[in-house]
């Protein structure tokens, strides 16, 4: 059931994220940003865990991000190079 909450807490994020700034840039900046002070969490405090999973949210919001941005502008098709694939798939 915990699923069900990180996917509620998850589109709530979204929607704020996406209804402030419309430059895929700068929303991909920001979730690299949250993604990584999360994971900086994730390392020093191993046992802690945040109500609701809010810190699962937060680690997975860059991939539903990143999903999001790729399904509407059609990147792994044809924009994405190979190297900045490789990239993307070394930080995940």
């Amino acid at each position: 059931m915990w699923f069900l909450a990180v996917l509620f807490i998850l589109n709530i994020v979204m929607y704020f994220v996406f209804n402030k700034e419309r430059k895929t840039s700068i929303i991909m900046i920001i979730s690299s940003i949250i993604y990584i002070l999360t994971r900086i969490y994730f390392y020093y405090n191993e046992g802690s865990k945040w109500i609701w999973n809010i810190d699962i949210c937060f680690t997975a919001q860059f991939y539903f991000i990143l999903g999001n941005i790729s399904a509407k502008k059609k990147y792994f098709e044809r924009d994405i190079k190979k190297k900045q694939l490789i990239c993307i798939m070394i930080i995940s």
